[in-house]
């Protein structure tokens, strides 16, 4: 096995979502491997669980030293995550930009026109 299989393995790895044969050369590969040794070992600081449960924190800036440097190292070797923070941070910003966009009264008259929206789409034939 080389280091890329190795890697773009290690998230199925870490969900144990792989078969044992592929567990057992990924295993003998990392033991004998000095990168992918330090790989794993980092990985095992924090899983991709852990990691959304700490992104709110992350993108605030809010974690600890040591917490944000075991977070980011999690997203130096794990692309899904990456993606998954790019995809929380752009939600984020749209969130914000949809909220400067509203004004007060649009805000006050959106649950009579959302009940409005919902009635009229019952009574809508299917």
């Amino acid at each position: 096995m080389k280091c890329d299989e190795v890697l773009e393995r290690a998230h199925d790895y870490f969900d144990r979502k792989l078969a044992a044969p592929l567990v057992e050369a990924i295993d003998a590969h990392v033991e004998g491997c000095p990168s992918c040794g330090e790989l794993w070992r980092k990985a095992r600081e924090t899983t991709c669980r852990e990691f959304t449960e700490f992104l709110g924190d992350y993108v605030e800036g809010s974690l600890s030293a040591e917490r944000r440097r075991i977070f980011e190292r999690h997203l130096s070797i794990c692309k899904m995550c990456v993606d998954y923070l790019a995809s929380y941070e752009a939600s984020i910003r749209m969130a914000r930009a949809a909220a400067r966009s509203l004004d007060e009264r649009t805000i006050e008259a959106m649950p009579e026109q959302l009940v409005s929206a919902i009635l009229a789409a019952r009574r809508k034939p299917g």
